[in-house]
């Protein structure tokens, strides 16, 4: 927009610049808001792994907010696409306050695009249902989940979907290509007798002995609980492929008392 001369009402003791300036500097943030607010509702379309993890798009309160500071975007690119040639009080008045508000909208758009983009692509939130993981995880923990690097280790705590929309949350034992052999509630890993330090008492995996052979590409994951947790071992779970893993549990928010990393 030239720099122009605008009218002003002698009563106001404004610098018509100083408005000028501001109206180019709130339609950039426009701009950005409604690149972010797209970003926002799109992103999960084109990346939609982590789409039922996105804590913006799934929560009705964060869409609402999403919703009305689209609308509140537009009116402010309807009502000052451009500015009068007269500014009066009351106009500079309303503009000011306009300016001050979208600030504020503008820090919103700004951290759900920042959530939603960490979601598709680092870190997502999720939250433990059931007690299959105990003593290590309880019903209602809140967890971090990391996604980045996609290299699992043996006794990683991972998130596994099972079918179409079902989520577990279990602990790596066995790799792509490794025997794994119970024999006696005692692990053995390509025949090495692993400890599992994380088990509270005996694994009850097998009453005798039992082997599996971990497919190429594939996992074998258990709850911790393992008198209480359907996992690997049950037919209709079976073997992990490696597209099923979303990312390991680090981090524990909630509850406060027990609140620090995940191992």
């Amino acid at each position: 927009m030239p720099d122009e001369m605008y009218e002003v009402h002698q009563e106001s003791n404004v610098d018509p610049s100083t408005i000028i300036q501001r109206h180019k500097k709130l339609m950039r943030k426009v701009f950005f808001a409604l690149s972010g607010l797209f970003l926002v509702i799109y992103l999960p379309v084109f990346y939609p792994k982590y789409s039922d993890f996105d804590v913006i798009n799934n929560a009705a309160f964060f869409r609402v907010i999403l919703y009305l500071i689209m609308l509140y975007t537009l009116y402010l690119i309807l009502r000052y696409r451009r500015l009068p040639k007269e500014i009066t009080p009351s106009y500079e008045q309303q503009f000011r306050r306009h300016y001050d508000v979208f600030d504020l909208s503008s820090f919103l758009v700004f951290l759900m695009t920042f959530l939603v983009f960490t979601n598709a692509f680092v870190v997502s939130f999720t939250n433990v249902k059931g007690s299959s993981m105990e003593p290590t995880l309880y019903d209602q923990d809140d967890l971090i989940i990391y996604h980045l690097n996609e290299n699992y280790q043996r006794f990683d705590i991972v998130i596994v979907k099972i079918g179409d929309d079902e989520y577990y949350i279990k602990r790596i034992i066995g790799l792509p290509g490794d025997e794994i052999i119970y024999e006696d509630h005692v692990l053995y890993v390509n025949g090495v007798e692993t400890e599992e330090a994380f088990i509270n008492g005996s694994s009850l995996t097998c009453q005798t002995t039992c082997t599996y052979e971990v497919p190429e590409n594939h996992y074998f994951v258990l709850g911790d609980s393992r008198g209480n947790s359907k996992d690997s071992r049950n037919e209709d779970v079976g073997f992990i492929s490696e597209e099923d893993l979303f990312g390991r549990a680090f981090f524990r928010l909630r509850p406060f008392n027990r609140i620090g990393r995940v191992e």
